[in-house]
């Protein structure tokens, strides 16, 4: 389970080996599909995990997305002051996953702080759940922005981000809440979604 994220990584990494799609599309395209992998799978983890502090999740569960909009779009805000910066954009892209990455790993930490005084730290989870969707949003348009940048290819590619960031999104849902979560517990889930983050790092590099 653990190898799982690093199997898949090096198969891809493999089969492009020596292509020109190695250079950017693959690893932007991968970065993609990790972010919302992370995205949708921390998010049931911070769900469930307002459940378990407040014993209740239905009668929030429209403000707690809608917290998560409001990040995807200050994240799609911030993005596209960002990407007008053309040579930074690959930079960017590596160190957001790696912010993701951070933020994965911190998650567990923050929650069992969170739980020491549920009810005056409630503004805690809130802005976790901002933080997460800030960094989603800004996910799509750094990589999209970094086809374009050495391939010429954000029009081409386009749907093949979109496919990617939905596949990813859908895995991560769905694997966090009916395989990881029971199986793995929080911070097993978490590592699982921070091997992923690794993984779009690494292949930045390598």
């Amino acid at each position: 389970i653990i190898t799982f994220p690093v199997i898949i990584y090096l198969a891809c990494l493999t089969m492009l080996k020596g292509s020109r799609e190695k250079a950017v599309i693959f690893p932007s395209l991968f970065t993609v599909g990790s972010g919302g992998f992370a995205s949708m799978g921390l998010s049931i983890i911070l769900f469930l995990s307002y459940q378990n502090l407040y014993g209740y999740l239905y009668e929030k569960i429209g403000f707690l997305t809608a917290l998560f909009m409001l990040g995807l779009s200050v994240g799609g805000a911030a993005s596209g002051k960002l990407i007008s910066n053309k040579k930074a954009v690959v930079k960017l892209l590596v160190i957001l996953t790696f912010f993701v990455l951070v933020f994965s790993l911190a998650i567990p930490a923050v929650i069992k702080l969170i739980g020491l005084a549920p009810a005056s730290t409630v503004f805690l989870f809130y802005l976790l759940i901002i933080t997460l969707g800030t960094f989603t949003g800004m996910m799509f348009p750094l990589a999209a922005a970094a086809m374009e940048k050495d391939e010429g290819g954000a029009d081409k590619y386009a749907s093949y981000v979109q496919a990617f960031d939905h596949a990813g999104g859908c895995a991560g849902a769905a694997l966090t809440g009916a395989f990881l979560l029971p199986v793995l517990g929080m911070s097993g889930s978490v590592f699982i979604i921070a091997s992923f983050e690794i993984c779009a790092v690494l292949i930045w590099v390598i």
